[in-house]
């Protein structure tokens, strides 16, 4: 399952990423909400 996160502060994003990716999630992250949306509908 993938999981797309999309925040502007680049250690929450870390520690969000690296946790979920521990529990065998394959994460995306984008660092503002234009980012988050273009990734998001290049998705499947």
């Amino acid at each position: 399952m993938k999981i797309l996160i999309v925040e502007d502060e680049h250690g929450i994003a870390n520690f969000l990423k690296q946790g979920l990716e521990e529990e065998g999630y394959e994460i995306l992250v984008a660092n503002d909400g234009k980012r988050g949306y273009e990734i998001s509908q290049s998705q499947n």
